[in-house]
């Protein structure tokens, strides 16, 4: 999702649920609090120069100020929250600069690597159907 909406404008909001990370350390970096792609079979994630050229908030700001929002599990072994939490400090910054602070939200919830739903969801009614409404 996230990717799509850095590169396609007709994607008015984007909800990315536990994959947005800090690039370097996920991918290359071995921790006791993450599993790191490079220990694994998943070479989807290996996309040229990736870990080079940008990291997870740099894709994020091809977004904005397009509402965007993330949602993580707390105990999720893909992401490790607090890399997610800082990394999200970042695009935080974007949206603060532009005044539409509210278009940024990021969710720690009470789970694994799975969709949670709730504030997402609301998050998407709002944006997409409900009071605010993207023209």
């Amino acid at each position: 999702a996230m990717y799509a909406g850095a590169i396609d404008e007709r994607i008015a909001t984007v909800v990315v649920t536990g994959h947005f990370n800090q690039t370097v350390p996920k991918m290359l970096i071995q921790s006791p609090h993450y599993d790191t792609y490079i220990d694994s079979n998943e070479d989807y994630a290996f996309f040229p120069n990736v870990a080079n050229e940008f990291s997870d908030s740099d894709v994020a700001s091809l977004i904005c100020p397009r509402p965007f929002f993330v949602e993580q599990g707390k105990r999720d072994r893909v992401v490790y929250s607090p890399m997610a939490e800082q990394e999200f400090e970042i695009v935080r910054g974007y949206y603060r600069t532009l005044g539409i602070e509210d278009r940024a939200e990021i969710e720690f919830f009470d789970g694994e690597h799975e969709i949670h739903g709730e504030r997402s969801f609301k998050f998407l009614e709002k944006w997409l159907l409900g009071e605010v409404g993207i023209q």
